[in-house]
């Protein structure tokens, strides 16, 4: 055995959960000793540098009692599974395969016996290392934290990066918990592969996510800027400086990685000591943007080039193919083709360049799998559309410019007097704010066509109990994501409105995200809302029923709630109803029933219905989607069933069951506006059906047969009514079921009689 293997095995003894067991001279220990509970093999028997990276994940997490899949996912957003690269200094200095920083170094150290050079040099030592600080930071901060990649680690996850501002730090966690809840299929630095399971870890519903400094509000000086950017988040001000010859001397864009995470990298260019910074960083999960220095100021990336450059940071590793996603290099291109039509600057190898070509740089990123003739391909194809975009099905080309006309704008001082605005900048009323990729599909379409989306219901600040519908309407992109707190719900849908549920287990403010994709996986818009979740006290259902098309009745269900309900409130996708015929807000009485006339039909929209004390307190909710099976009998006023022979006699003036619902009904002629009362038909085998209306006062009453068709519960009017003065005849059909009312035409109502006659 190697002395490094040999010092691979001793340490695993000096893990966090180990007290002891090691022989002196590395002589064997067993798994009793270890203390490990024989769930992993021996260390005596595991030579750790032999082990695939999968493996090794698997091993060193068993001994620590850390899941595999948490260290692999930690790993691949913090060092893309990579060895750090000496002295590349764009991201938070870290080291070792885990991107560890050098207080977490040092700390390991301590708790494992390895020496920070072991750390931060080989891979078996650096995993070792993160596991032993993360079973140390789980007995801190969720002793319940055990083997299984769940939300009891948000708390460790959380507070592992220290990168100094806690939204970053919550980031990086979310970044992580964003890779075990959609899964990885990736490659270490080393070639090997690494996959992650996809799984739902509910328990982050109840993440309360901080908000991002900066992300909405006027850029620094004259907001010079990608408009597709979702945010901007300004680098410290001694990290960058004035661009001497203004936007005109712009001609380069600068390709680099950050030799680190997404988050590490914004968290370096905010650090005052840090001198360094770039234009743009870009996120490989999903294309996520940050601007950190405006377009007209000189960042500080690339030596030589600074005066004349934009620098795009790329998170990841250039020993990693791995680092360029599909999401990542497409969402660059889109930024690329917006600098490329704003600035003039050719689309070419000596225009687009790497870091590592810069004179006096001295790096070697974006590295040789940075697919160059790809991405310019990609560029070109955003810019100007047309044939740029054949020849690879995998372009995410919708909405470039099929005409192939180039812009004839340049980039020159005189814009500085007429900046365009992000959206972000623009949007005031909490609705979608545009992300990463929005607003360069096609060149001088301007903002109004980019993609965006909305969530309808509920609305930012509603009060709501803990189960909550979600409704969320896009315009382009292919596909919705939505995320409450720090869970995502579910699988992506393409639906438009698109719908999910989520349930809180805590109470208080909530923050719920729709997020907008594009087929590439850029993350296009995105819009949140916060929301105040109260525990009911009990249960209520709602229960909605179509009259017609357009006119509906609410209902509620409240005999299970715990307080007296004082009225009841519906919403449809976030907009508050109003009773039609008395025009209030709120439903009062026993029934807290509501009508409500549509001037489009509601179908696919979300009903909501919300139960409140005297106090104006909330005691439940419930929630539906509109659809045509929401038609129940009551709704033609149905008091009993008559069949052949049968007779029988009522009034509709006195009746307590009479309504006054089919005076809406578009699809009937006449004047049906009395009240009515509904019978259902049980007719047998009949083959013809003769239905006559006994009126004992025929010249003073003018009473009306209607009969409707109830198969499916519908109340619509059949197609197979013939009317004589005051008789109704129809052949039934096999399977379908028939509602006969009674109506006062032109509002007429009093006593009647029925007969019914079959053959």
């Amino acid at each position: 055995m190697s002395g490094r293997s040999l010092a691979l095995v001793i340490l695993a003894c000096a893990a966090v959960l180990l007290g002891s067991g090691c022989l002196a001279g590395g002589a064997a220990w067993s798994d009793a000793d270890s203390g490990f509970g024989g769930q992993a093999s021996s260390p005596a028997t595991v030579d750790l540098e032999q082990l695939s990276i999968m493996e090794l994940a698997e091993e060193v997490g068993a001994r620590n009692e850390v899941p595999a899949d948490l260290l692999l996912a930690l790993g691949w957003v913090s060092s893309s599974l990579s060895p750090a690269a000496e002295g590349h200094g764009e991201c938070t200095p870290g080291s070792s395969w885990m991107g560890l920083n050098s207080e977490q170094v040092a700390r390991a150290s301590s708790l494992t016996g390895l020496s920070p050079e072991e750390i931060a040099h080989q891979r078996e030592a650096s995993f070792l290392a993160a596991a032993a600080l993360l079973a140390a930071n789980r007995e801190q901060l969720s002793p319940h934290a055990d083997g299984t990649a769940d939300a009891r680690w948000w708390p460790v996850l959380e507070r592992w990066s220290a990168l100094g501002e806690a939204w970053l730090e919550q980031e990086l966690a979310m970044s992580v918990f964003t890779v075990l809840q959609r899964g990885l299929v990736a490659q270490s630095a080393d070639g090997e592969a690494v996959f992650i399971s996809a799984r739902s870890l509910p328990g982050l519903a109840d993440v309360e996510l901080e908000e991002v400094p900066g992300a909405i509000g006027a850029r620094d000086g004259a907001l010079h800027g990608y408009p597709g950017s979702a945010r901007y988040v300004p680098a410290h001000s001694s990290n960058y400086s004035n661009r001497p010859a203004g936007l005109s001397s712009i001609d380069t864009v600068v390709i680099h990685t950050t030799e680190g995470s997404y988050e590490g990298a914004i968290s370096w260019f905010r650090n005052p000591s840090a001198e360094v910074s770039a234009h743009y960083v870009i996120r490989k999960s999903d294309g996520h943007i940050t601007q950190m220095v405006s377009d007209h100021r000189r960042a500080w990336h690339a030596a030589s080039a600074n005066d004349r450059a934009i620098g795009i940071e790329h998170e990841g590793a250039a020993a990693n193919p791995s680092t360029w996603t599909g999401a990542m290099l497409d969402s660059s291109a889109r930024l690329s083709a917006w600098l490329s039509e704003r600035y003039s600057i050719p689309i070419d190898r000596n225009h687009f360049i790497a870091h590592s070509e810069v004179d006096g740089s001295y790096r070697s990123d974006p590295g040789p799998h940075f697919p160059w003739a790809d991405y310019l391909d990609r560029v070109k194809c955003y810019r100007f559309g047309g044939s740029y975009c054949d020849g690879d099905e995998n372009f995410d080309s919708s909405g470039a410019d099929e005409s192939g006309a180039e812009s004839s704008s340049g980039g020159t001082d005189a814009a500085e007097e007429t900046p365009a605005e992000s959206p972000s900048d623009a949007s005031s009323d909490g609705a979608a704010t545009e992300g990463a990729g929005s607003g360069v599909d096609a060149p001088n379409t301007g903002l109004d066509s980019a993609p965006a989306v909305r969530i309808v219901a509920p609305q930012d600040g509603a009060e709501l109990t803990t189960t909550v519908a979600l409704r969320a309407e896009r315009s382009g992109g292919p596909w919705v994501e939505f995320w409450a707190g720090a869970f995502r719900l579910g699988n992506p849908t393409t639906a438009n409105p698109a719908h999910a549920d989520v349930e809180f287990f805590l109470t208080g403010e909530r923050s719920i995200r729709a997020r907008l994709y594009s087929n590439s996986g850029v993350l296009l818009a995105e819009d949140v809302v916060r929301v105040r979740v109260r525990r009911p006290q009990g249960e209520m259902v709602v229960q909605p029923s179509r009259i017609t098309s357009y006119r509906w009745r609410f209902d509620v269900d409240v005999s299970d709630l715990e307080g007296e309900v004082n009225y009841v409130t519906y919403s449809l996708n976030g907009e508050d109803l109003q009773d039609s015929e008395t025009g209030a807000d709120h439903a009062f009485a026993a029934d807290f029933s509501m009508l409500h006339q549509f001037h489009s039909d509601p179908i696919g929209a979300l009903l909501l219905a919300r139960a409140w004390d005297a106090e104006g307190g909330l005691l439940a909710s419930d929630s539906v989607v509109l659809s045509s099976h929401h038609e129940t009998e009551a709704e033609c006023a149905l008091v009993g069933s008559l069949s052949c022979g049968d007779r029988v006699f009522g009034d509709t003036a006195l009746a307590p069951e009479a309504s006054n619902l089919l005076d809406a009904y578009p699809e009937l002629p006449g004047n049906f506006s009395g009240p009515e009362l509904g019978y259902r038909l049980v007719l047998g085998p009949a083959s013809e059906v003769e239905i006559s209306l006994l009126d004992p006062r025929p010249f003073e009453l003018n009473h009306d047969l209607l009969l409707l068709d109830a198969s499916s519960n519908s109340c619509l009017a059949s197609g197979f009514v013939q009317r004589g003065f005051n008789t109704l005849q129809f052949e039934p059909q096999a399977g379908r079921s028939y509602v006969l009312v009674v109506d006062g035409y032109g509002g007429d109502a009093g006593p009647f009689g029925l007969e019914i006659s079959c053959s």
